[in-house]
């Protein structure tokens, strides 16, 4: 005859206390403090080797990289299916990047023109 395995029953109150105090703590990761401290150290030690790029550099980059796309896809003759969307993304990066940093964006926009 199957018995279930006997398992410790939880009181949901005192579950909720525990779950709000380890979501409470811990720089708001949810992350139990020996957690936090073994994910810190890993990732300053790969922050020295690997730079991380800021939001502006990123959104940069994927305006370059949609460009380049355009420019493939208009080389291989398939640019009247991707130019409409193309178009829209960089639009939207451009916006963002105004948001960001108008400097930024007028020289995106000054690179996109040439």
């Amino acid at each position: 005859m199957y018995r279930p395995p006997k398992a410790p029953t939880f009181s949901s109150e005192e579950e909720k206390c525990r779950l709000n105090e380890v979501f409470s703590s811990g720089n708001s990761k949810g992350l139990p403090n020996d957690l936090i401290n073994l994910r810190t150290k890993s990732s300053k030690r790969n922050d020295s080797s690997v730079p991380i790029p800021s939001l502006v550099d990123q959104i940069h980059l994927e305006i370059k990289e949609r460009r380049e796309f355009q420019m493939e896809m208009e080389r291989i003759g398939a640019g009247d299916e991707t130019r409409k969307s193309t178009i829209d993304d960089i639009q939207s990066r451009i916006d963002q990047l105004k948001k960001i940093d108008t400097n930024k964006a007028a020289d995106v926009v000054k690179m996109l023109m040439k």
